[in-house]
Order: structure tokens, then C-alpha cells, then sequence
């Protein structure tokens, strides 16, 4: 169960707007397990959005909440699923643009997102179609955990810089959305969750004749299983152990399967980087065609403005970090991430130890 209300929200540009948000009840009432920001779709904070936030999320445990970001133009929108509405919604989202969402999204997280103590909560967003885009945006520019519905706007932004997870659900049915469009989304987020499911554009959409209830529930399961990876309530007034910072870390970043890592290995763009120590190298071998490139160094040869920089370091190409338990590459990828110089990153689950289990081809390196 869930409670449902509509309250005034405050934008850092002064902009004066409504959010609907709907809060858990029972185990989760007083300890939600974080807050998940709803963007809409070009039709309004209507009946299926205030759904998705009570029977979806908030029923889930989260404090849900969505922005009504037509407020800005006008109040209390609601549009119809008919070519008129279509035609309405396509024209308030050009109005808004892009900027002004991240303004109400920041406002929503900083003033909406809190538990039954008043503490603030771990936040990431969900959105569908025009709010699938805006989603993506929100990792990108406001480094918040994100997952998008077929958000057929998100190409256009490809070339912007993930600052925080990202996982994406499309439909192979949908005709506004071409396989060539998903797969540009696949290549520019590398390592990134992509779904597609055997359904049209709205699948999401329960009570519209789009509705898909069995892509609806693993694309919602899928998300669930995003957001309490992502989406965890900080541990204030505790010692952070290692522990601590490499789930901090592993919940930051992308992290590839062996069977993923397996598939890129041998690419051109792909540059699989190994960041343990010399003699780990020595003693065990690595993957073949690594980088070796040890943790104590890794700043200094990734930074181009480092006398220590390594040109081996392209931002061009695709980087694979792998430790010997995916530890220290967790952390190596973070960090490397934060730098901002390489837009793709990610790190090999299990490390070196997982990929040898695999039975997979280990190459020796001389000692010396």
C-alpha cells in the first residue's frame, strides 16, 4: 500500500510547480529504501504515471515521486493518448527543453526525497518515452543511478559522459524507435544493462492498449534490482571499512560479466587494462593483450596533463580494468571515472581469478 498526495515544489530557478509522491507504507514507512524520481511521459503526470508511482515503486518501498514539469506552462496537464495529444505533449516538451527537467529533478531530490525522520534519501529516476531521454540526462549531468523506457530523444545526447549507472528497457516492436537507434544507445554506453523486449512503445503503459504485462513486469523486476543496487542509504556516522568503499565503488560503476568481457576481448576499440601488481603478473599470467598498468601509477598514466601520462590511454576506446578479485578494480574504475579523461570504463567481474575459472586464455609474461 501507498499514500498518494500532491505538494508544491520549489526549482533552483525559482519556478513554482506541483509533484505528485507517494510514500510506503507498513515495513517501509519509516525506512524506505530510497526515493525514486518518476519522469513522465509527453502526456502529463496522468493516471499511469501516479500508477507507476503508487503500485510500481512506492508499493515496492521507495518514496516516489513525479514533477510536473508542464507546470511550468501550464497547470495541471493531463493530455489524452490521441493525435492531439500528441501533437499538445510534443509541443510542451519543446517548450521546456532539457535544462529546466534537471532543475526540477534536483529540487525533487533535495526537497521531496526523505524519509519519516527527515533524513534525505539515495535517489535515481525512472523515466518513459520524452522522460526515458530525460532520465539518461539525469545521470549524465546530475550523476543520479537512471533507468529509461524507450526514451527515443536519448541519441542525440550519446556524446554526454554517464556519471552514474544507467540501464536501459526498449520494445524490438516499437515502431518510433529503430534496432538502429538501440544499438547506437548500446555501443555509446558501454557495459550499461540494454533490454528488449518482444513489445511496441508504452509497454509500460498499464490500461492502454500498448500495455505488455509480461514485458511491463521484467522490465519493472529488472529495474527493482537496479535501483537497490544503486540506490543504497549512506551509512552516516560509521567507519567505511574497504568493504564499504568497494560497494560504494562496484555501485558507481559499470561492471562486465565474464561472457560480455569474453565477447569484446580481441576488438580494436576495446583495451582491456590489468592494474595488479608486476609480480601477480609475473606469477600468474594475464589476459592476453593487456595493458598492464598498476594501481599506484594508474592516475598519473591516465591523466594527459601528467609527465606521466601513457598515450596507450585513447578516450576514443573502451576500457576494461580487472584486478585479481575485482576489488581494487572497482575502486580503480571509480576513481578513473571521477577523472573524467576516459568516457568508457568499466571493470571485469571476479577479475583475472573469475576469467581463469572460465577456462579462458591466459597469456605469461617474462619475469625479469
Amino acid at each position: 500500500m501507498a499514500t498518494l498526495e500532491k505538494v508544491p515544489l520549489t526549482s533552483s530557478d525559482g519556478a513554482q510547480i506541483h509533484a505528485w509522491i507517494a510514500r510506503p507504507e507498513g515495513e517501509f514507512a519509516q525506512a524506505p529504501k530510497g526515493a525514486v524520481i518518476v519522469v513522465q511521459e509527453i502526456f502529463g503526470v496522468n493516471e499511469h504515471i501516479r500508477w507507476v508511482l503508487t503500485e510500481q515503486y512506492a508499493k515496492a518501498g521507495y518514496v516516489a515521486i513525479a514533477p510536473c514539469f508542464f507546470d511550468r506552462v501550464e497547470a495541471d496537464v493531463e493530455l489524452g493518448y490521441t493525435p492531439e495529444g500528441v501533437a499538445r505533449g510534443r509541443t510542451l516538451v519543446d517548450q521546456i527543453g532539457m535544462d529546466a527537467p534537471m532543475r526540477d529533478i534536483r529540487a525533487a531530490q533535495l526537497q521531496l526525497a526523505r524519509d519519516g525522520h527527515g533524513r534525505n534519501l539515495p535517489c535515481g529516476v525512472v523515466g518513459y518515452c520524452w522522460g526515458g531521454s530525460v532520465a539518461f540526462l539525469a545521470a549524465t549531468r546530475l550523476g543520479l543511478p537512471a533507468a529509461g523506457f524507450y526514451g527515443g530523444r536519448t541519441v542525440p545526447f550519446l556524446h554526454e559522459r554517464t556519471q552514474a549507472p544507467v540501464m536501459f528497457h526498449f520494445g524490438a516492436k516499437d515502431p518510433m524507435i529503430t534496432a538502429e537507434m538501440v544499438a547506437k544507445v548500446k555501443e555509446a554506453n558501454f557495459g550499461a544493462p540494454l533490454h528488449v523486449y518482444e513489445a511496441g512503445h508504452g509497454f509500460n503503459r498499464a490500461g492502454h492498449p500498448d500495455y505488455h504485462q509480461a514485458s511491463s513486469e521484467l522490465a519493472l523486476q529488472r529495474t527493482l534490482e537496479f535501483f537497490g543496487k544503486h540506490v543504497k542509504p549512506a551509512r552516516l556516522g560509521q567507519v567505511r571499512t574497504h568493504k564499504d568503499l568497494v560497494d560504494e565503488a562496484v555501485a558507481r560503476v559499470k561492471t562486465m560479466t565474464v561472457e560480455e568481457a569474453k565477447g569484446l576481448h580481441g576488438r580494436d576499440d576495446v583495451v582491456f587494462v590489468d592494474i595488479r601488481d608486476p609480480r601477480e603478473v609475473s606469477r600468474d599470467g594475464t589476459i592476453p593483450g593487456a595493458l598492464l598498468a598498476p594501481r599506484g601509477m594508474l592516475e598519473f598514466w591516465v591523466d594527459p596533463a601528467s609527465p606521466y601520462y601513457k598515450p596507450e590511454f585513447n578516450p576514443d576506446k573502451q576500457y576494461l580494468f580487472f584486478c585479481a578479485a575485482a576489488w581494487r578494480s572497482a575502486l580503480a574504475t571509480s576513481t578513473v571515472q571521477d577523472m573524467g579523461v576516459l568516457p568508457k570504463v568499466a571493470h571485469l567481474d571476479g577479475g583475472f581469478g573469475a576469467w581463469r575459472n572460465a577456462g579462458l586464455p591466459i597469456e605469461q609474461k617474462d619475469k625479469k
